[in-house]
């Protein structure tokens, strides 16, 4: 497994990933980044499926986000959707 990984969504396809998570104290946590400079890549975090933009819970990311996943998983998988090909990197922490 990975503490990061990086990669190119399809457009309107979810893409899971998968990255290693290491607690820090009480909380442990994965950094979502989209790269491309237009366009919303849109995240769950909590197992449920995603087939579209704007769906509850779902959150953008335009930028750079972070999520708080449960501290006792050594891994965390989200779910990642955009109507466009962006490229994201996913991080663990």
């Amino acid at each position: 497994m990975a503490f990061a990984k990086s990669g190119n969504l399809v457009a309107n396809t979810a893409k899971d990933v998968t990255v290693d998570v290491v607690a820090f104290g009480s909380r442990a946590g994965v950094t979502v980044t989209n790269r491309s400079e237009t366009g919303t890549i849109w995240v769950r975090t909590d197992g449920g499926n995603i087939t579209g933009a704007a769906q509850d819970n779902c959150f953008p990311v335009m930028g750079t986000a972070t999520f708080q996943v449960p501290k006792g998983n050594k891994t965390s998988t989200i779910k990642l959707w955009s109507t466009e090909a962006l490229e994201y990197t996913v991080a663990g922490q």
